[in-house]
């Protein structure tokens, strides 16, 4: 019946430092493969070309990662660690990542408008967003990459059985 603090305790938490670098590292990643993705010889000179949307999502992950660092890294000179955020922390990368082949996984079952809905309020839930703000962001999501790549770029996102 100890009172005080436990050795397991006192164990230094994974830090958001430690998904940014995650995060990092699969930035990077995607931008390097991204760019050595082959250019059809249909494509007109002012489409983006397939390497587009990957390098972006590598360069939107990569700014996540250097945020997720530089926070980690001002907490952990400040010696803050937000109670019962330490357990969130060190599972945030296995959580996403799963999240992420969940959603590649059911992608070509439900198609691209339940998937990506289903992975963004799962996302955004695990986040921290409320249900209203999280159902808000995913349909907006959906509709705006909808119309962009019907529309604009004419392209056909992946149906599934039921859309």
């Amino acid at each position: 019946m100890s009172t005080g603090p436990t050795e397991e305790d006192q164990s230094t938490p994974a830090l958001p430092w430690a998904f940014g670098a995650f995060l990092l590292v699969v930035g990077v990643f995607a931008v390097v493969l991204a760019k050595h993705m082959r250019v059809g010889g249909f494509t007109d000179v002012h489409d983006p070309g397939p390497d587009a949307l990957p390098q972006l999502m590598g360069y939107a992950l990569i700014a996540g990662g250097l945020v997720q660092v530089i926070r980690g890294v001002r907490e952990r000179k400040a010696g803050a660690m937000p109670a019962g955020d330490s357990d969130k922390f060190r599972w945030s990368g296995a959580i996403v990542l799963g999240q992420v082949v969940a959603y590649a996984a059911l992608l070509p079952i439900l198609g691209f408008l339940l998937a990506t809905i289903c992975f963004a309020i799962g996302l955004l839930r695990w986040l921290g967003a409320s249900w209203k703000l999280s159902v808000a962001v995913a349909i907006s999501l959906v509709a705006i990459v909808s119309l962009l790549f019907t529309y604009v770029f004419d392209v056909m996102l992946p149906t599934g059985v039921f859309f």
